[in-house]
């Protein structure tokens, strides 16, 4: 049974984790007027998971994945990953305004179908439960 609910959690944290993958040195944009490119925050990988001691986990409440009182399937999932992995699990609200931004500290305008990334904000949180798949 524990062999089959960490597969299943692999799996579905496989297909629907994020986690910041924003290296540190390497410009992430540059402004069209001239301006230094920015660059991103630290990335917090596994690694650094491990030595902090807890993964945040940035939740949208909706539907029953997370739901207002911060619960649900995808909680529940991200809470088994983190035993496997020996951290403390910490929930971060979020929303769909300021998810990249939480995740990756990066911020951005939108304008049109133009995206522009502007500077830089605290990053709230290590990975994010919800359909939103960086594959390196």
């Amino acid at each position: 049974m524990r062999a089959m609910m960490t597969l299943l959690l692999a799996l579905v944290l496989g297909a629907t984790a994020v986690f910041a993958q924003t290296p540190t040195a390497t410009p992430t944009a540059t402004a069209t007027t001239g301006e230094p490119a920015v660059q991103a925050p630290p990335r917090h990988d596994l690694p650094e998971i491990k030595a902090a001691g807890k993964l945040r986990h940035l939740g949208l409440p909706y539907a029953n994945f997370i739901t207002g009182a911060g619960d649900g399937l995808d909680v529940d999932l991200v809470k088994m990953f983190c035993r496997e992995i020996g951290v403390e699990y910490e929930y971060v609200e979020t929303d769909w305004d300021h998810t990249y931004t939480d995740l990756t500290g990066l911020t951005f305008k939108r304008a049109g179908g133009e995206v522009t990334i502007t500077g830089t904000a605290p990053v709230r949180g290590d990975m994010i439960a919800h359909g939103m798949t960086v594959l390196p």
